[in-house]
């Protein structure tokens, strides 16, 4: 057998001012200030030095990125292709996945269309390396068609900075 409530609608009670409080609204500012979390550190940003994406075939940097004042991008990107010809005359791979030279690290990833080089101030950890592989298939995927444009034209323009930075840092934690 099924019981019937019992209770009554009283109109008069359903609106109680003791339930309800006020709130102030804020500008933008005072907004922002309660809601944005000090930021954290990036995980790798002590010792990143540079990153460069390259285009392969020509070995032409299509991207940069620095957190130090570098002179000379193509230097870097000659310095890479210089090296991976002498790996490839002296031994069985074409790649040169890691360097450490003077002071500094290189964590370097290749695909079919690009290559990516990290340099750091010290060796890169496990988590770091799989990090710049994954970046390297991200972006491959992402910007096939702007790498088969360059290509054709050779013009790095097609490359926006400002929306490649945030996925470099964001993968990459930097």
């Amino acid at each position: 057998m099924k019981e019937i409530s019992t209770y009554k609608f009283e109109e008069d009670k359903s609106y109680s001012p003791k339930n309800f409080c006020t709130f102030d609204l804020l500008d933008v500012l005072e907004h922002d200030k309660l809601v944005s979390a000090p930021e954290k550190e990036s995980t790798y940003s002590k010792i990143f030095r540079n990153l460069m994406i390259i285009e392969t075939e020509s070995g032409i940097p299509v991207f940069s990125y620095s957190s130090e004042r570098v002179k000379d991008q193509i230097l870097f990107s000659g310095f890479l292709s210089a090296m991976d010809e002498f790996v490839s005359q002296i031994g069985e791979s074409t790649a040169l996945k890691e360097i450490k030279y003077k002071g500094f690290y290189v964590q370097a990833a290749y695909g079919k269309f690009i290559k990516l080089a990290l340099f750091l101030s010290e060796a890169a950890d496990k988590s770091l390396k799989e990090q710049v592989d994954f970046l390297l298939n991200y972006l491959e995927k992402k910007y096939k068609e702007e790498i088969e444009q360059f290509r054709k034209t050779g013009e790095t323009s097609i490359f926006k900075d400002k929306e490649i930075l945030p996925i470099v840092k964001h993968f990459l934690n930097i």
